[in-house]
């Protein structure tokens, strides 16, 4: 790795080890007692809170906690789209209880004992599967779509899209998630055999304040990891609209628009 770049993404740690060393000779020079003075608990409150800023690895590990312990709900939502043979699902009707034993083998997999309701099924009025899964409350849509398309056999294909939404709390995420859903997954494909599978999973703090993803985001990435990214920013007279390639400002106030534009090129000069 180059080092001038690794010292630009880590320049906290030379903080801290001025830190550390400047404790050091202030345990060297006064002992013990340097941990009730002032300059002793200002020196080892700056170590902890340059360490938990900085070092990803700890703020994941203090998140984990904190979310473990049942601060904070997520909203999961994940859809999986499935190409298989329509021989194989002529019907969501014809397959409920294939999709309800392999529900149940998922839990089965969870370690979780099977009760009469552990796995329900449904239909809504436009005749999609409905799974429920009572231990997480955690409902599977299932609903079949013509491809229009063929397979090399020229069998006609069909679509199977299982969408999940759940609200879970950390601690649960890995059973439910991790743990069911892919399993569930697994075992679909296992007995159809699907040609093409795409997966999208979308997860959304609940109850959390509304820049919460915004400081988390900004906060948790270094730049030579960003790609590409796009914000939305909004004000009562302009809107910017800011990538990593541009900045696009938009009003409808041509008296502004001077002021307007000063700001912008000092947040990019």
């Amino acid at each position: 790795m180059d080092f001038k770049k690794w010292m630009t993404n880590n320049k906290w740690i030379v903080l801290l080890l001025l830190y550390g060393a400047a404790l050091i000779i202030q345990v060297i020079n006064n002992g013990a007692s340097v941990f009730g003075s002032v300059v002793g608990i200002g020196l080892i409150i700056a170590i902890i809170s340059t360490f938990l800023d900085n070092s990803r690895k700890a703020k994941q590990t203090l998140r984990a906690c904190k979310h473990f312990f049942g601060y904070g709900m997520f909203k999961w939502e994940a859809i999986g789209v499935f190409t298989v043979r329509k021989e194989q699902v002529p019907t969501l009707f014809s397959k409920e209880r294939v999709f309800k034993e392999i529900a149940e083998k998922s839990l089965k997999n969870s370690n979780i004992t099977l009760t009469h309701d552990s796995v329900q099924t449904s239909f809504d009025r436009l005749s999609n599967l409905k799974v429920f899964i009572e231990k997480y409350v955690m409902y599977l849509d299932i609903s079949l779509t013509d491809a229009e398309i063929y397979d090399d056999d020229g069998k006609d294909l069909v679509y199977i899209t299982i969408r999940t939404v759940a609200s879970l709390r950390y601690r649960d995420n890995n059973k439910a998630i991790n743990g069911i859903l892919l399993d569930f997954y697994y075992f679909f494909e296992k007995e159809f055999i699907p040609s093409e599978e795409k997966y999208t999973v979308i997860v959304e703090p609940e109850n959390m304040p509304k820049d919460y993803l915004v400081k988390q985001f900004l906060i948790e990435h270094k730049p030579n990891e960003v790609e590409s990214f796009n914000i939305l920013s909004k004000s009562t007279s302009t809107v910017e609209k800011i990538s990593h390639r541009n900045i696009t400002l938009t009003t409808d106030r041509r008296e502004i628009l001077s002021g307007a534009l000063k700001k912008l090129v000092l947040k990019i000069a």
